[in-house]
């Protein structure tokens, strides 16, 4: 694994939650920023915080799951739209759900997408059971200058 490097950086008392996206399970991805995705950092006492996270996944160079929405909600109704539509690591997919975290009471739980969970109802087998080797996740296309930092333009020769 090309982040093996990165990843055997986190020491003791650190954990790191996340996801190996390479296998295709029930969702195809083929705009994936990389082939692991943390969604959690545990400390050894708690759940680090979200600017935390970020922080530390960007001194090991992995990549964090995108952030929907910050602040607080009354009601379940308020999330529901998170919910629905596109995943942004696929470009024909809908999201298998979200998670919702309160960081201070270090409570969290996934909210998954009806359309998901009526896949998973019907499939009833775990993805490795049936995985089909020739149908693997991707990786979004690479710009290495703007991993140097080069800015794009647009052209301006038509």
């Amino acid at each position: 694994m090309e982040r093996y490097n990165d990843l055997s950086k986190i020491k003791y008392p650190y954990i790191v939650y996340g996801e190996l996206m390479w296998a295709t399970h029930h969702i195809y991805y083929d705009s994936l920023p990389d082939w692991f995705i943390c969604f959690d950092i545990w400390d050894g006492t708690q759940y680090v915080d979200r600017q935390r996270k970020e922080d530390i996944c960007y001194r090991l160079n992995i990549q964090c799951v995108p952030l929907l929405f910050e602040g607080h909600v009354e009601s379940i109704d308020e999330v529901v739209p998170y919910i629905e539509g596109k995943s942004a690591y696929s470009s024909t997919e809908n999201k298998e759900g979200i998670q919702v975290k309160n960081y201070k009471k270090q409570m969290r739980g996934k909210i998954v997408n009806s359309k998901f969970l009526k896949e998973l109802d019907e499939d009833d087998t775990h993805w490795s059971t049936n995985w089909d080797s020739t149908k693997l996740n991707k990786l979004k296309p690479h710009c290495i200058l703007c991993d140097l930092g080069v800015p794009l333009k647009k052209s301006t020769n038509g």
